[in-house]
């Protein structure tokens, strides 16, 4: 059944009811904060007394950890009332030599809303970041009259722009979203906020997708999903909660619920500001009219906002599991457009896995890349998993085209940090672990393990010969080419191979241990996980892009490691795992516990996850 059917019925699609869901709760509390503030403004609060003037209050914003020590001057006018800029009479346009002016806020003599206080942004448990401008002042209400200094605006996002970030680098020569920025319309960049977000996801967030930061790598999530952001508000949306909750788990106290409206109070929150919330609630209402569209639903846009939300859920809030529900919504999308365009009955419909640098392409391998991984932590089989059933994954380009991407040492990707051809690897792996839960019988057992051990050949045979055509090509360039960038180049490679290497290790683990159902005692499984902690310990840096994708990696081998003879590698696990949970990725919290619980009841992992009726996801 497609996704939508031209009858808008919502069990007709998960994904669609999911979005549905959300949607009208969303709107039922928008409805509900819109009447109590009429309520309030008939109420007769006031400010001002005596004269019966109105009062307005100003805030100023800037960034209070520079220039503490000056003395910011009073404009005519004005008075200093507990540390808020009030306009005697009528309001000026204040400023100041000593400190920017972020943003104006006026606050209406109805409002229920307290004035705010400047705050700085608290980072928890000492996280260590690269240093950031604070988040900016979010707009208390928004007045219709009030009208954008685009003079200021420019100013500001010129100082953005320059900051000391080297992530500001990843950007191809073709594209700088920098420059959009400072010409993007305002009824997009309305808000300092939204751009501060926006600024932080470029810097930071669309780092923890990649497995290197190096200044010449292209990063898709850096370039591709900003330059859509730019041409599509819900995008942009997205992207700006998905920083907000980044900076929420980092402990950036962006807002305090003791300067919530009463309304707000009422509901439970989940995103760390009233402007994220807003932006989550409309962009899903923006999302389920995509759906509906005809011309819309199978657009790279739609898929682009589908995936982003299912990150939002895999990064930081995996207990409601609604990251499932998107990537089935994806695959449908998927689905239905490949039915779209192929002429014969074929049950199976391929999906091809290029590397290319297109929108499409980019969003191809996501989609896959999730599916796989996503699979790969499951504990029971799924309604996800019958994707295998319904496409054809095709990870692997021509042994030609191969062999040149490896000489040009491009053969491993930067994002995920492994070749095409060991994710097709890891799909199999997986795949097989879902057919050994439907068989029930002996012979179909011996089928499928003999299959398994002709994969397990066919994995260490591909590992071990193409780790020597890459020391033979890294032998051939030093001595072509001795040069500084060749030598960069190569220092690079080295580390994705230590990465591409620790998948590849890890499928085998996955395969001997849940399909093959070797001992964990076994001399097999034991040499191969001091072998991958092994690359952990020794190419793996704490605190490093890598750890993030490799939290699969992490979780699957830290667990086995039950014997007596590995208790003492234990550390190296628990070490990443604590510098992901500081970064504030949930899953490496819930890894974390499940880990230390298969070590206290000798239990493997997926049996604990059995018995918790919980899945984690590690597509990062």
């Amino acid at each position: 059944m497609p996704l939508l059917s031209h009858c808008l019925t919502i069990r007709q699609s998960p994904m669609l009811s999911s979005v549905y869901t959300s949607a009208m709760d969303n709107c039922t509390t928008l409805t509900i904060s819109k009447r109590m503030g009429r309520e309030s403004k008939n109420s007769g609060i006031v400010k001002g007394k005596g004269s019966g003037k109105k009062t307005l209050t100003l805030k100023w914003g800037g960034r209070p950890y520079k220039d503490k020590n000056k003395v910011i001057s009073i404009p005519e006018n004005t008075m200093m009332v507990n540390g808020i800029l009030v306009a005697k009479n009528t309001s000026s346009a204040a400023t100041s030599g000593n400190m920017n002016i972020k943003e104006l806020i006026v606050v209406n003599e109805g409002s229920l809303f307290k004035p705010k206080k400047r705050r700085q942004a608290v980072k928890k448990n000492d996280v260590k970041l690269q240093e950031e401008p604070l988040p900016l002042e979010l707009p208390v209400v928004s007045s219709p009259d009030l009208e954008i200094d685009e003079q200021e605006l420019n100013k500001d996002m010129l100082e953005i722009s320059s900051a000391n970030s080297t992530a500001l680098d990843f950007f191809s020569k073709e594209y700088d979203p920098r420059l959009d920025i400072l010409t993007s319309p305002f009824d997009i960049f309305g808000s300092n906020s939204l751009t501060e977000l926006f600024t932080f996801y470029v810097r930071e967030t669309s780092q923890l997708f990649i497995v290197s930061n190096g200044g010449t790598i292209f990063n898709p999530f850096g370039t591709t999903l900003p330059q859509m952001a730019m041409e599509n508000k819900t995008v942009l949306k997205l992207l700006a909660v998905l920083a907000g909750q980044h900076r929420k788990h980092l402990g950036y106290n962006d807002e305090s619920d003791d300067f919530l409206p009463i309304e707000d109070s009422l509901v439970s929150k989940t995103y760390p500001n009233r402007l994220v919330q807003r932006m989550f609630d409309e962009s899903l209402l923006e999302l389920q009219h995509k759906l509906l569209d005809t011309t819309e639903r199978f657009s790279t846009v739609t898929l682009a906002c589908i995936l982003i939300l299912a990150s939002i859920d895999i990064f930081f809030d995996q207990k409601q599991c609604r990251w499932k529900t998107h990537l089935y919504g994806a695959k449908g999308i998927i689905l239905e457009k490949l039915k779209s365009k192929s002429t014969g009955p074929k049950r199976k419909k391929k999906i091809s896995y290029s590397c290319e640098e297109d929108r499409e392409s980019f969003l191809t391998r996501w989609f896959m890349y999730l599916n796989v991984i996503s699979l790969l932590s499951s504990p029971d089989p799924t309604p996800q998993a019958e994707i295998f059933q319904q496409l054809d994954f095709d990870f692997c380009p021509s042994s030609e085209k191969n062999l040149l991407a490896r000489e040009e040492l491009r053969d491993i990707q930067y994002t995920s940090g492994m070749e095409p051809a060991v994710l097709s690897y890891l799909a199999k792996v997986s795949q097989m672990v879902f057919d050994k839960a439907k068989i029930d019988s002996a012979s179909e057992m011996e089928t499928l393990l003999s299959n398994a051990i002709e994969l397990d050949y066919v994995i260490s045979s591909y590992l071990v010969n193409s780790e020597k055509e890459r020391d033979a090509i890294i032998r051939k360039q030093q001595h072509n080419s001795p040069s500084n960038d060749v030598k960069k180049r190569i220092q690079m490679y080295q580390f994705l191979r230590s990465t591409n290497l620790i998948f590849g290790l890890t499928g085998l683990l996955i395969l001997r241990r849940r399909v093959m159902n070797l001992p964990q005692d076994t001399r097999l499984i034991k040499e191969l996980l001091i072998r991958i902690t092994s690359l952990f310990s020794e190419k793996v840096p704490l605190d490093s892009p890598a750890q993030s994708c490799l939290l699969l990696c992490i979780f699957c081998c830290g667990c086995e490691l039950i014997d007596d003879s590995l208790v003492h590698l234990r550390p190296i696990y628990l070490k990443h795992l604590h510098s992901l949970c500081k970064s504030g990725i949930s899953g490496a919290v819930m890894a974390k516990k499940v880990m230390e619980e298969c070590w206290a009841t000798k239990k493997t992992w997926w049996e604990v996850l059995k018995t918790k009726k919980q899945h984690i996801c590690f597509a990062i």
